[in-house]
């Protein structure tokens, strides 16, 4: 996590380096499915993506903070699970749709409990202008793979890329 601020600190100032293409934020918002042990959840998650453009073309290295917060029954005060992630990933841009696998790590923040998870997962969608439109698919697993919980997670997000100050 230290990595992905240091990334977005750096770019966030102008630089004198001779690039066509500028680093992008991208705020994204989603409504989250889940599986784990076989029982359904469902939450909701924010990101905030650093699009580092890569070769000739709109493809991007992708810095990810995130917070996802999935819970087990549609009440008010029902047991969740918190996830804050971070992750790395490429973005393949085609045409007006993309791929985007990505890995990260994190922390899962489980009532009073706090475990380590990491994660790999892949994000399709497409690009509209400013906006885009996408499905994430992430394999979680908390607290050890191969004895801890694992989480199947689905996501239908929105996300909006913020214009440059000029």
């Amino acid at each position: 996590s230290t990595f992905i601020l240091l990334c977005l600190l750096t770019y966030s100032y102008p630089s004198n380096a001779q690039q066509t293409k500028k680093p992008q934020l991208e705020v994204t918002g989603s409504m989250d499915f889940a599986l784990y042990d076989g029982y359904p959840l469902w939450g909701v998650g924010s990101h905030l993506k650093l699009l580092l453009p890569v070769g000739k073309k709109n493809n991007a290295l992708v810095a990810t903070l995130g917070i996802d917060r999935l819970y087990e029954d549609l009440d008010y005060d029902a047991y969740s699970y918190t996830f804050a992630l971070t992750s790395i990933g490429y973005r393949k841009n085609l045409k007006s749709a993309f791929i985007e696998p990505k890995a990260g790590f994190g922390i899962n923040m489980e009532g009073r409990h706090e475990n380590f998870c990491g994660f790999i997962g892949i994000e399709p969608g497409i690009q509209k202008r400013k906006f885009s439109f996408s499905i994430d698919y992430r394999f979680i697993t908390s607290d050890g793979l191969a004895y801890g919980e694992h989480f199947h997670t689905f996501a239908i997000r929105i996300g909006y890329k913020i214009p440059e100050n000029k």
